[in-house]
């Protein structure tokens, strides 16, 4: 790195021999940089920026790939997700990677669930499901832990009792965990905290939008009692970024990401990404943190040889004549052991070196069964649609987004029927029947919620 710095003359008249007699600012490396922005700049390399999200994705029938997709396009490691309206309590791959663990109820409404990309996944320690509203996952981030919590306020018309249930389980949730572990709350809390931070100074950055309303109140209450702050009240933004639903004529900022105070300073940026097709009127929700980097060991995997290019008759012939010939000239030994020592020696390497090894590494399920050419046009097409609704928000533009939607959902259900139905057949065959047992191994492995830990 070149900085040019000049050197005050004051500085440049102490001796190179007193170096440890003078002051900090005075003590520069041979490109003229101070001791204390070394120290800062050494710091700063010490750290890493997690993205953290929070999407009501309405669905996630049909959409788990488009979210990985934009998950990946947006730089997100960790999404926090509302009404998934999935059944059960389970972990599962959505492709490229990505993971998604979520808790659903038993009659497909609500649901919440967490989606970690490939990096993040690894770093799992704890899942804790509180109900189809609320759950928690752990993350290890080098010397600290990251909570993060996904969760799913009821909607304005539901009863008081369903409310009050929600927010004792929340707070129960938040000050139940540690005080030197950090927390990130990423929720649809149907409230509406306003533009002023009158009264809630703690809670509220005085950056909001609209207007306070009584579900407001109770959000900022909740936040108050666990030393929370809303983070996307902390910028100055455009109104379209501060707008997390848009429908017609309608909007609100009533999708919150919530920090405990302590950690502020760690917040870099939190913002709304308008514009993502996936969802029409939830938009996504963002925030930056700059955390410790964590030192990434992973387990040396030795890789398989490849054993199975011996079915091709070339090889194998090739094979039995080296084997041969370097059995012919083994040197005689007396022991069995010793005999049999020198024969896997000469087998396992002749076969190494015709046949090669594989890296070692485990093959990712990138989910690419159904994401076909004819599916990602047909989403190319929804997105340049969803872009008119933006600018034009007229009768025929929505028309025409609502028409290229339902298209786009047939394009993806045939896509994976002929998917499925390849796939069966496949196993129907005699090498299919071979693959049955690494199939369940890897359907066993995907339900794994902890992947490695720390």
């Amino acid at each position: 790195m070149n900085l040019d710095i000049a050197i005050p003359n004051e500085v440049r008249a102490y001796p190179v021999s007193d170096a440890q007699d003078r002051p900090p600012d005075t003590v520069r490396n041979e490109q003229g940089v101070p001791q204390r922005t070394r120290l800062r700049l050494k710091k700063i390399g010490c750290t890493k920026q997690i993205r953290i999200g929070s999407w009501n994705v309405g669905s996630m029938t049909g959409r788990s790939r488009e979210v990985v997709d934009v998950m990946k396009r947006r730089k997100i490691d960790v999404l926090c997700v509302q009404e998934t309206k999935w059944k059960g309590d389970r972990a599962r791959e959505i492709g490229e990677g990505y993971r998604l663990i979520y808790c659903g109820t038993e009659t497909r409404r609500n649901g919440v669930g967490i989606i970690c990309n490939e990096h993040e996944k690894e770093n799992v320690m704890e899942v804790k499901r509180c109900s189809g509203c609320c759950m928690m996952l752990k993350l290890a981030t080098g010397e600290g832990i990251i909570n993060i919590v996904s969760a799913y306020a009821p909607q304005s018309g539901c009863s008081d009792e369903e409310k009050d249930r929600f927010y004792e389980e929340l707070e129960s949730l938040l000050r139940g965990l540690p005080e030197d572990e950090r927390v990130v709350l990423g929720a649809d809390l149907n409230g509406h905290v306003g533009e002023e931070n009158a009264s809630f100074e703690g809670s509220h950055g005085g950056k909001g939008y609209g207007v306070r309303n009584a579900e407001g109140v109770r959000v900022l209450e909740m936040a108050e009692e666990c030393n929370f702050i809303l983070a996307n009240t902390l910028f100055t933004k455009k109104e379209e970024h501060l707008i997390t639903f848009k429908s017609g004529g309608n909007k609100s900022q009533i999708d919150y990401i919530a920090v405990r105070r302590a950690n502020r300073a760690e917040v870099i940026n939190c913002k709304v990404i308008p514009g993502e097709p996936a969802v029409k009127q939830h938009r996504l929700l963002v925030v930056d943190l700059r955390v410790q980097r964590k030192k990434i060991r992973r387990k040396c995997r030795g890789g398989k040889i490849k054993v199975w290019k011996l079915r091709d008759e070339e090889i194998a012939a090739k094979y039995k004549v080296e084997v041969k010939k370097r059995k012919d000239n083994l040197m005689p030994v007396e022991s069995v052991e010793d005999a049999w020592s020198q024969l896997k020696t000469v087998v396992i390497d002749q076969t190494e070196r015709l046949c090669g090894r594989t890296r070692g590494m485990r093959p990712t399920n990138k989910e690419e069964w159904w994401w076909t050419v004819e599916v990602q046009e047909a989403i190319k097409k929804k997105k340049e649609t969803f872009k008119d609704v933006q600018i034009n928000n007229s009768q025929e533009a929505n028309a025409a987004y609502k028409t290229i939607k339902w298209e786009t959902k047939r394009v993806v259900a045939r896509a994976k029927a002929a998917a499925v139905d390849e796939f069966y057949q496949k196993l129907e065959s005699k090498e299919g029947e071979q693959r049955v047992y690494k199939i369940a191994k890897a359907r066993e492995r995907e339900r794994k919620e902890t992947q490695g830990t720390v």
